[in-house]
């Protein structure tokens, strides 16, 4: 098949890395991918990765320019949007034009409130054949905390993520600004990703509680809303589920736990994280009790390419039940608009009332180490996660699930 890469930066080369991957095992052809970005070149990190390749690219500044050159077979070829998400129904919109309705595109995302205001909107997804790239739904960490679940039959208590990462010197260059100048909150960088592994393992959330986010602050430049994020929210069930995210963090953290009832509890965490003298690169240790009783650990889990390589199977055989549905589309769009909203319309919200509640000790305990604090988890915790983290992953190199 032919595959479109649309936006030559970041993104565009974590998806390129994939291809390379599945060229170098026969499945992706190099000759059949090719690049469109309106700024008419590449950024370094591609430029870099073809070099070593030693293939020849040209970047296309439109769509128009790529098909005067190329003859591109809707039907076989895959458009892989990479660009700011708040750009991809337009995106979408324009190239479907010309025929093509096979959509890779970068996370879930919300539809602005422009797009929806077009009649055509809901006709256009209903022909598109989407598929979103929930990349940690493909990780190893995933699937085993998923079988966990079902082995032991856990009920869910709270479940608290943390996807930090520093992103002050990306946010700078402008990275994921919508049409350049539109920066994303910090609730659609890392947030989404955070909610979608959740809802995959509990359900969706029925209900916020508290949301808020902080600027960026760098070198005497503010992005608003863009540094640090909360969601706070619980399900029918009244599990409580905490999303954080920290932009200006100094540390890559990709990390899950999870608080069973009967004194079962799990953490877990994503690739890429780990520090390389730990030794692993992913994992998951259950206890009960603070007993070890499973853990698992990676020394890779490369959970891009193993979702490239699903996407890439399902477009070429035509697998209608691995596209993204628009009631799915408009679902997790709407949620995303609804935590936008609720931290609007309770900007001076900076209490919770925790007599009031209905939640156990244990999660009004959560609770405050994240809103009492006004937003940065209470010092405690993250020693906590950090001792847990050592105490489990450091030096199990003899131990690991190597990858085949």
């Amino acid at each position: 098949m032919n595959i479109v890469i649309v936006g030559a930066g970041k993104a565009g080369f974590l998806h390129f890395t994939s291809y390379y991957k599945l060229y170098k095992i026969g499945l992706v052809d190099l000759n059949r991918i090719f690049f469109v970005d309106p700024n008419g070149s590449f950024g370094p990190d591609i430029f870099k990765l073809i070099n070593i390749i030693a293939r020849s690219y040209k970047v296309y500044k439109s769509f128009d320019s790529l098909l005067n050159e190329e003859q591109l077979i809707p039907e076989n070829t895959i458009i892989d949007l990479c660009i700011p998400s708040g750009t991809f129904i337009k995106a979408m919109q324009m190239i479907n034009k010309y025929g093509f309705s096979n959509f890779l595109v970068e996370k879930p995302f919300v539809i602005s409130d422009e797009s929806t205001e077009s009649n055509h909107l809901a006709e256009l997804l209903s022909k598109l054949k989407i598929i979103k790239i929930e990349n940690y739904l493909h990780s190893k960490v995933h699937k085993i905390i998923k079988h966990l679940i079902d082995k032991y039959n856990l009920e869910l208590s709270a479940v608290v993520t943390n996807f930090s990462k520093d992103r002050q010197a990306e946010s700078l260059r402008g990275r994921a600004f919508r049409f350049g100048q539109v920066p994303p909150s910090v609730f659609e960088i890392e947030v989404p990703h955070q909610i979608y592994i959740c809802n995959d393992l509990f359900g969706d959330i029925d209900e916020l509680i508290y949301v808020y986010s902080k600027d960026m602050i760098v070198d005497g430049n503010i992005i608003k809303k863009h540094g640090e994020g909360l969601v706070v929210g619980k399900n029918p069930e009244n599990a409580l589920y905490i999303h954080y995210s920290n932009l200006c963090f100094n540390r890559v953290y990709r990390t899950i736990d999870i608080f069973f009832k009967n004194n079962y509890y799990l953490h877990g965490i994503y690739a890429p994280v780990c520090e390389d003298e730990l030794g692993v690169k992913a994992g998951v240790v259950l206890s009960n009790d603070s007993k070890v009783i499973e853990s698992c650990f990676f020394d890779d889990d490369d959970n891009m390419l193993d979702m490239i390589s699903y996407a890439f199977i399902s477009f070429q055989n035509g697998c209608y039940d691995k596209y993204a549905s628009p009631p799915q589309i408009w679902n997790f769009s709407n949620l995303m608009k609804n935590v936008l909203d609720f931290e609007t319309q309770n900007s001076n919200l900076h209490s919770f009332d925790y007599q009031n509640s209905n939640f156990n000790v244990m999660q009004l305990w959560l609770l405050q180490m994240f809103i009492s604090t006004n937003l940065e988890p209470d010092h405690n915790f993250l020693s906590f996660l950090e001792n847990i983290k050592f105490k489990y992953f450091k030096n199990k190199k003899r131990n690991l699930v190597t990858s085949k």
